[in-house]
């Protein structure tokens, strides 16, 4: 991302900023976009972060919204690609379920 920067990294977890651009609709909003990661421990109130899967479905949101102002046959093809990546995601997670391995740091096979 343009003017995107990780604010943290390590043990699988990520933290990225990204300032509004100037001269852009939101110029002076001095608003900045931040998408923590999941690090992988969890915690009695549940996991930290977001997951891959939860930043693609607001990528997703944010594209059909453009795409309802201003439609175009790139913004059709990027959901598709993007609704792509959630099934292969979807299909690791159950694999991974049935090799009794979610929640765990080891690879599935």
């Amino acid at each position: 991302m343009q003017g995107s920067r990780v604010l943290t990294e390590g043990n699988q977890s990520h933290v990225y900023v990204d300032r509004v651009p100037p001269g852009g609709p939101n110029d002076g909003a001095n608003v900045e976009g931040i998408v923590a990661f999941i690090n992988w421990q969890h915690t009695a109130e549940g996991r930290t972060g977001a997951t891959i899967e939860d930043v693609l479905l607001a990528c997703i949101q944010r594209l059909e919204l453009a795409n309802a102002k201003l439609p175009c046959q790139e913004n059709i093809q990027a959901l598709a690609f993007i609704g792509g990546a959630i099934l292969e995601l979807e299909q690791r997670e159950k694999r991974r379920a049935q090799q009794g391995l979610t929640g765990t740091e080891v690879a599935h096979a």
